[in-house]
């Protein structure tokens, strides 16, 4: 008489595919909860309301800059200037690379760490 296997590839398989599903529906109802949450539209959507019809625009302020704020002012547009240069020399060593593979505009989007903190 012969024996019957108990277990074997089959079953693993099933496992595995019940595992997927399992997975695949938990990360469609999170998705569903972030998208559709009471707080998904308030941080992407900006509140408008309309002015009142006889607002006037408010006037612009006039600078008044104490003498404190002008010494800040005056380091300020110095480390302005030292980065627009390291701007300048960091656009000069790139050149040759985009020459090579394109301009940066044109790479398809990159999904590392470092360009994640600009889609808030």
């Amino acid at each position: 008489m012969a024996r019957k296997r108990v277990g074997g590839p089959g079953n693993t398989r099933i496992v595995f595919s019940v595992l997927w599903i399992a997975l695949g529906c938990l990360s469609a109802f999170y998705l569903f909860t972030l998208l559709t949450g009471p707080t998904a539209a308030e941080g992407q959507m900006a509140k408008a309301t309309p002015p009142p019809a006889n607002a006037e625009p408010a006037p612009a302020p006039t600078p008044e800059v104490p003498a404190a704020n002008a010494a800040q002012l005056g380091a300020i547009e110095g480390t302005l200037q030292q980065l627009s240069q390291q701007l300048a020399s960091l656009d000069e060593r790139l050149r040759p690379i985009e020459n090579f593979i394109g301009p940066a505009a044109k790479l398809p989007p990159s999904n590392s760490v470092s360009t994640k903190h600009g889609h808030t």
